[in-house]
């Protein structure tokens, strides 16, 4: 036990969005068929989203978090869209998207950079956002706002 390491690799974006995302060959939206009610959202927004292919991914992403000290190279992503089931938190027609990106070291490798450098932060958001938009080509056009906590962030 004294030797589990117990340090976070998570990097969370929060997003306001114009739009829900949508994925490819995916329902757009749900008819509840007694009411005959229309849903603006599918099964592919409730829960959790994982936009990955292939066990290599999680392994390279790990991989480069442990062994090299840096940011993953493809980081893996997670999304949730509490909007979807709580409308109170977000105005009309617009959605809130949580995003989960691993693996994020607290510590990284000093030749490589810091979180605590604004332009090293921004590029892994821009490289989240760049797999987000492989599986949902319109995400990052949607974007309102957005927050970003890096593990450096999620300590203070």
């Amino acid at each position: 036990i004294e030797n589990t390491d117990y340090s976070s690799g998570l990097f969370k974006i929060n997003c306001a969005v114009k739009n829900l995302p949508e994925f490819e060959n995916c329902f757009e939206s749900i008819v509840n068929e007694e009411t005959g009610v229309t849903y603006s959202y599918g099964p592919q927004h409730c829960g959790d989203i994982f936009l990955t292919n292939k066990l290599s991914e999680i392994e390279n992403a790990h991989y480069d978090a442990t062994v090299r000290k840096i940011p993953a190279e493809r980081p893996i992503v997670k999304m949730l869209i509490p909007s979807v089931l709580d409308k109170t938190i977000s105005p009309s027609q617009n959605h809130i998207v949580e995003l989960f990106a691993q693996y994020a070291p607290y510590d990284i490798d000093p030749n490589h950079g810091s979180w605590s450098n604004p332009d090293f932060k921004k590029k892994f958001i821009e490289k989240v956002f760049s797999i987000v938009d492989e599986y949902s080509p319109k995400f990052s056009n949607s974007i309102i706002g957005f927050d970003a906590l890096s593990p450096l962030d999620f300590e203070k």
